[in-house]
């Protein structure tokens, strides 16, 4: 096995005869651990030899592995980069949703997960599609209509100014609950102890 430390993550890879049987981090396992695992640019690492894994997540060869990884990782960063950049929140337009007909099982399970407010880590975290599928779904949603972004800045702006009638979007229970996530979780994320 080897384990991986890194700033955000802990992660292990376990090896048989040289090819690759399994990989996790977090509860992700299989070849989306792989491929995110893949991303990560500074970390410790031990490899620990005689340490097997009962689990088999990933059949196939090295070199396939790592290079539909790199494929899948030079496309999520791309997407990243063009329409996830910032602090944003995803908003479910139901009318919206209630126009589009057949949709991928990844587009229902998307739309699923949005229907409580959640930044893009824990959405890709919450389902088991690989991160490159997710956000894929996640962009052609926002293009067709269907869930719309906000910046967290305006979203507290509407709840400050209390327009959340004009938005038609959610009711003012909605926009409520929204806030106190947004509030609850920037605290956390960014609290400041004095002593």
């Amino acid at each position: 096995v080897l384990k991986i430390k890194s700033q955000n993550s802990e992660a292990s890879i376990y090896l048989r005869n040289g090819e690759i049987i399994h990989a996790q981090t977090k509860k992700i396992f299989g070849e989306k651990a792989m491929y995110r695992l893949l991303g990560i640019t500074e970390g410790d690492f031990i490899f620990q030899p005689d340490v097997m894994s009962e689990q088999i997540s990933l059949r196939g060869t090295l070199d396939n592995i790592l290079m539909e990884g790199m494929r899948q990782l030079d496309e999520f960063r791309k997407i990243m980069s063009e329409y996830f950049e910032g602090n944003n929140v995803f908003l479910i337009d139901d009318m919206k949703v209630r126009d589009l007909s057949g949709l991928h099982p990844i587009a229902e399970d998307v739309i699923a997960e949005l229907r409580r407010p959640m930044s893009i880590e824990e959405l890709l975290d919450a389902l088991p599609y690989t991160d490159l599928e997710v956000l894929t779904t996640l962009r052609s949603l926002i293009v067709s209509g269907a869930i719309r972004v906000m910046n967290l800045n305006e979203v507290n702006e509407i709840i400050q100014s209390g327009s959340v009638q004009e938005m038609g979007i959610l009711s003012e229970e909605e926009w409520k609950a929204l806030g106190y996530y947004i509030n609850e979780n920037l605290f956390r994320r960014y609290s400041i102890t004095v002593a």
